[in-house]
C-alpha cells in the first residue's frame, strides 16, 4: 500500500476521492484515451483493431506467397 505523508493532498482524502490522483486510474484514463484516439484515426478508413492486427501480421510477412501465409495460421 502506499503511504502518503502528512502534507500530501492526499493525505486527507478518501479512497474514492483519491482514485484522480493515483496511477493506476490515472493509467486507465490514459488507456482510454489512446484507445479513443487510434479509433477516431482508423474510422475514416472503415478499420476496425482487429483489421488494424490483422494488417500488421501480414505486413510482417510481406513478400510471402500467399500459400505460406495460410499455412502460418
Amino acid at each position: 500500500m502506499v503511504q502518503t505523508s502528512e502534507n500530501s493532498p492526499t493525505s486527507d482524502l478518501s479512497k474514492e476521492q483519491r482514485a484522480p490522483y493515483s496511477v493506476d486510474y490515472q493509467i486507465k484514463l490514459l488507456s482510454q484515451l489512446l484507445s479513443r484516439r487510434f479509433n477516431e484515426y482508423l474510422e475514416p478508413l472503415k478499420l476496425t483493431p482487429f483489421h488494424w492486427i490483422v494488417l500488421c501480421c501480414l505486413w510482417e510477412e510481406d513478400g510471402l506467397p500467399t500459400s505460406s501465409t495460410v499455412s502460418t495460421t
